[in-house]
């Protein structure tokens, strides 16, 4: 019989979760109407954001990776990530 395991983490956040969207919504409008009805205010903003939440997202993928990888892992990511 296998043991118990713990639960494994959320890969992202519900911040990040939130945030890609947003995004996800923007590019639908993006995609499906015409350039004089884009926002270019929200264009600018999401452009700006897109580097912030690359870096949030990839510390939480090596932190969901560590988890895979096992406890001596999971001590490394925590190292780096300070």
């Amino acid at each position: 019989m296998a043991e118990p395991q713990a639960e494994r983490p959320a890969v992202i956040s519900t911040g990040v979760y939130e945030y890609l969207q947003e995004l996800l919504e923007f590019r639908h409008v993006f995609n499906n109407i015409y350039q004089e009805e884009l926002i270019y205010e929200k264009t600018e903003q999401n452009a700006r954001q897109i580097g912030d939440i690359f870096v949030t997202f990839s510390a939480k993928l090596d932190t969901f990776f560590a988890f895979l990888k096992g406890p001596e892992s999971q001590m490394n990511v925590e190292i780096d990530n300070r």
